[in-house]
């Protein structure tokens, strides 16, 4: 599947669509296009809850360039911009609020395809795909219990979960999944 090619939504349950008209009315996937943006986490998946939110992630090289994409869109409800480092390198998340969805966009200065949020959809997804419609109810029912998503993964693979993320990545290694 491609990830970067949001038309997808279109096709997919009610939740979905209506993430797709978020964006497309924000003009984000236009806004941030530079940036290589792309949705991750539970919505692409469908895999959604009432919590679900849209998580997009950018490589960002230009972080003035950037916040001013970003400053386009702090004028809506709950708007913040917030810098810090993870891992050693400078990172810039902003978190706001559009319809029925809180909106937080992740830059970093690292190829989407090569961030975390990126490699766990792309793992999760090959999972869902494989192990078929009994392995997502149990993801959903895990979800719906209170677990995040990596977590809700390990669970229902037997993995180790001291470290949920690193499990999941470490485990498609293993399976060849990336």
């Amino acid at each position: 599947m491609n990830f970067f090619d949001l038309s997808y939504l279109q096709q997919g349950s009610e939740k979905q669509k209506k993430a797709f008209q978020c964006l497309t009315e924000l003009h984000l996937p236009n806004q941030l296009a530079r940036f290589n943006a792309c949705l991750c986490g539970t919505i692409p998946l469908d895999l959604i809850i009432d919590s679900s939110d849209l998580d997009i992630i950018a490589e960002v090289n230009d972080f003035n360039a950037f916040r001013r994409a970003l400053n386009k869109f702090r004028h809506l409800k709950g708007f913040k911009l917030k810098e810090k480092q993870i891992n050693g390198k400078k990172v810039l998340k902003v978190n706001f609020f559009h319809k029925a969805f809180e909106v937080e966009v992740f830059g970093q200065p690292v190829p989407v395809i090569k961030q975390n949020a990126y490699l766990h959809m792309v793992i999760e997804n090959h999972l869902l795909e494989k192990n078929g419609r009994y392995f997502r109810e149990q993801v959903m029912q895990l979800k719906q219990l209170g677990y995040k998503t990596e977590p809700a993964f390990c669970r229902a693979l037997h993995l180790p979960a001291e470290n949920p993320y690193l499990a999941l990545i470490e485990y498609a290694k293993e399976q060849q999944i990336i």
